[in-house]
């Protein structure tokens, strides 16, 4: 039964599938996606589900086309045979389904598969400047982090990661 009382894209869209309670659904008809490669960014329809440590998105050129999407992957993701797990390259504890794509959080250990803190060598996916990894415990302060950046780009090895890193740095202090 499709929950009326829900409702996407600012009320403006109401999903035609039965999506489970208490998940979270949200979705949009012109969704900005970024790409560090110029050029590359570009708009779309979207609908997003999240439940129960996964989540799942759905592009298309419509708000519905997105829902099918999104709902056909729930569906191969509930008829899955059993979920065996890869990394495929996540170092912050996240793992994919080989079966059937699931996503999910908190699968692998970040101790073991994340970045080593520069500190203390632990795995880690805390934060870093550069190439050089912080755990929680070891990680610099926001002035700290900024100063690192700047004097890693006056040598000319750091340029900013994002747009999104770079406004941040010029936020007034």
């Amino acid at each position: 039964m499709v929950n009326k009382a829900r409702t996407v894209d600012n009320g403006r869209y109401t999903p035609i599938h039965p999506w489970p309670e208490g998940c979270h659904i949200s979705g949009g008809s012109r969704g900005l996606v970024l790409s560090r490669t110029p050029g590359k960014s570009y708009n779309t329809a979207f609908f997003e589900f999240a439940d129960e440590g996964t989540f799942i998105r759905g592009e298309s050129e419509t708000i519905q086309g997105a829902e099918e999407v999104a709902w056909n992957r729930y569906q191969a993701q509930l008829e899955c045979p059993g979920h065996e797990y890869e990394q495929r390259g996540y170092r912050n504890g996240a793992g994919i389904c080989k079966h059937c794509n699931r996503f999910e959080v908190e699968i692998f250990d970040v101790r073991e598969v994340g970045h080593p803190c520069s500190v203390c060598h632990v795995g880690t996916n805390w934060t870093a400047v550069g190439d050089t990894w912080f755990c929680r415990d070891h990680a610099p302060s926001e002035e700290q982090k900024r100063a690192m950046r700047g004097e890693l780009r006056n040598q000319g090895i750091y340029p900013y990661q994002s747009v999104i890193e770079e406004l941040l740095d010029k936020l007034p202090r």
